[in-house]
């Protein structure tokens, strides 16, 4: 479980259900690479998702998300879910590998300059508890 240090252990319930990763993300930290957090081994990735609540603004900002090696395994950087008010699915790269096979460090990537902006980043998955 959870030690209150971000993607220190991944998160795992005992009984099956949609597990999420979520972050706020503020423009106003420029260009960096945020830690989601950790997906357990075995865990199946199945959405991701922005929740714009003030538009990213400056420069011309864009978001990816993969793992701590590869910034953007899984969305390459694009600039709508960054700058388009309310929810914003981001559809998973075809070529992914959203199957993890070992607990693995979520990340976001924000780039292009951004100085204000408020967005929640989400990535949906399942684990593998089969009862």
């Amino acid at each position: 479980m959870a030690t209150g240090t971000q993607a220190s252990n991944a998160r795992q319930y005992h009984n099956q259900q949609v597990h999420y990763l979520r972050k706020r993300i503020l423009g106003a930290g420029g260009n960096a690479t945020y830690t989601l957090g950790t997906v357990p081994a075995g865990a199946n990735i199945l959405r991701a998702s922005t929740c714009v609540r003030v538009v990213m603004s400056g420069g011309t900002p864009t978001i990816a998300w993969g793992t701590s090696g590869s910034g953007a395994a899984f969305f390459a950087a694009n600039g709508t879910p960054a700058t388009t008010l309310g929810r914003n699915n981001m559809a998973l790269i075809a070529s992914a590998a959203v199957g993890i096979d070992v607990d693995t460090v979520l990340t976001a990537t924000i780039a292009g300059t951004p100085t204000a902006g408020t967005i929640d980043v989400e990535i949906e998955f399942t684990v593998n508890n089969d009862l």
